[in-house]
């Protein structure tokens, strides 16, 4: 309404069947909610309430690095740059229910980072996902894998040490850390 400022509309808002909804019965619940305008005009709508039961697991991704001409990261490659957690879900379970979405995202023939997405679901059947960037080298460099350096303002540059803490170097010919 033209005629209504939002503080009036908010101070006649009103749940109007709040009891409806049962925090301790997952499932899907309808609330009616109300206001009016300074005409005394009602409106009501629906509020879809979801009670899950349990949390979502968590799963946060990661950087995998690879080389052109390799063979695509394996299921276990990935696993071991990703963090998966749940409250009631064990790891095992987790891993065991961890997909790959979009593998064929990654073109192994042609240097590039590709952004795959991977998925789990904890024993309730919650589904998450999380990206994971997959770095292809040409196979002759080395490998740098960027990092996260936090500082603060006005606060001396970072210096070269404090790159190197986060940053992995990986030369493909030896095999080793550099």
């Amino acid at each position: 309404d033209d005629t209504t400022d939002e503080d009036t509309l908010k101070e006649n808002f009103k749940i109007e069947n709040e009891d409806a909804v049962k925090m301790d019965t997952p499932g899907t619940y309808t609330t009616i909610v109300s206001t009016f305008d300074e005409d005394g005009y009602k409106t009501k709508a629906n509020v879809y309430v979801i009670v899950n039961p349990s949390k979502a697991p968590i799963i946060t991704g990661g950087v995998l690095t690879t080389v052109k001409g390799a063979s695509k990261p394996t299921r276990e490659e990935y696993l071991k740059v990703v963090k998966l957690s749940d409250d009631t879900t064990d790891e095992d379970t987790l891993k065991e229910n961890f997909q790959i979405e979009n593998d064929d995202a990654v073109d192994m023939l042609k240097a590039g980072t590709y952004t795959t997405v991977v998925s789990t679901k904890d024993e309730d059947g919650y589904k998450v996902n999380a990206d994971v960037n997959v770095i292809v080298k040409n196979s002759k460099a080395p490998i740098i894998t960027g990092g996260v350096l936090t500082t603060v303002k006005d606060a001396s540059k970072p210096t070269r040490e404090e790159y190197l803490e986060v940053v992995k170097l990986l030369d493909e010919t030896t095999d080793e850390d550099i």
